[in-house]
C-alpha cells in the first residue's frame, strides 16, 4: 500500500503534462486569430491568404448566396469591403479556445466612403457586433463560421436592404416588421426552413 502513491505519480505527470499540452495548443490557436484579425485590419493579404488553409470555406447565414468556397474568394471580398469602408476595423472582444475550434465575439466599424452593394458613398458610419467560429488545422483557418445583424447594417447606413443582400434570418426579420404575410409564408417553404433548422445545410 506503501508504494502505491509513487505508482501513481508518472499517471499524474501524465495527467499535467497533458493539460499543458493542450492550454499551449490552446494560447496557439487564440494567437492565430489574433494574427489573423490584426492582417485584415492592415489589409495586408498576402499575410492573410498565408494563414488561411488551402481548402478554406466560409459559412454564414447573415450573408446572402453560398459560402466562400476558397481563400482567394475571401480575400477578394475583404479588398471590397475595405475599398467601401476604407477606416473598417474588426475588435476581439473575448475568444475562448479548446481542441481545434476558437470562438470569437467582437466589434466592426467603419465609415462607407466608397461603393457598396450598387450604392454610392454615403458617408455613414456602421458599429455593430459579429460571433464567429474557427476551425484551425496544422496552424491555419481551414474553416469559419460568422454571423452579425445585416439588416441593422444597412439601416446605419441609410439604405434599403437588397431583398437577394440579406441573409434568410434578416429577410425573415425585415418581412415581419413590415408585416409581410405572404413574403413570412415563402420563407416558410420549400428549403428555407431546412437551412435554419439543419446545421448540416448548406449556407
Amino acid at each position: 500500500m506503501r508504494g502505491l502513491p509513487l505508482l501513481l505519480l508518472p499517471l499524474a505527470l501524465l495527467s499535467l503534462a497533458g493539460c499543458a499540452g493542450s492550454a499551449r495548443l490552446a494560447e496557439t490557436n487564440k494567437e492565430l486569430v489574433r494574427s489573423f484579425v490584426a492582417a485584415v485590419n492592415a489589409a495586408e493579404w498576402d499575410t492573410v491568404e498565408s494563414l488561411l488553409a488551402d481548402d478554406f470555406r466560409r459559412h454564414s447565414q447573415a450573408a446572402a448566396g453560398p459560402s466562400v468556397t476558397t481563400r482567394e474568394e475571401f480575400v477578394d471580398r475583404q479588398r471590397g469591403l475595405r475599398a467601401s469602408f476604407p477606416d473598417r476595423r474588426i475588435t476581439l472582444d473575448s475568444l475562448v479556445a479548446e481542441a481545434d475550434r476558437v470562438a470569437a465575439t467582437g466589434r466592426y466599424q467603419g465609415t462607407q466612403t466608397g461603393s457598396f452593394e450598387g450604392a454610392g458613398p454615403t458617408g455613414r458610419p456602421v458599429d455593430g457586433r459579429f460571433v464567429s467560429m474557427f476551425r484551425i488545422v496544422e496552424g491555419r483557418i481551414a474553416e469559419m463560421w460568422v454571423e452579425w445583424d445585416n439588416l441593422a447594417m444597412y439601416s446605419q447606413l441609410g439604405l434599403p436592404p437588397p431583398a437577394d443582400g440579406l441573409g434568410l434570418l434578416d429577410r425573415y426579420l425585415a418581412a415581419y416588421l413590415a408585416g409581410d404575410v405572404d413574403a413570412l409564408l415563402r420563407l416558410h417553404t420549400g428549403d428555407a426552413m431546412f437551412t435554419v433548422g439543419d446545421a448540416a445545410a448548406p449556407t
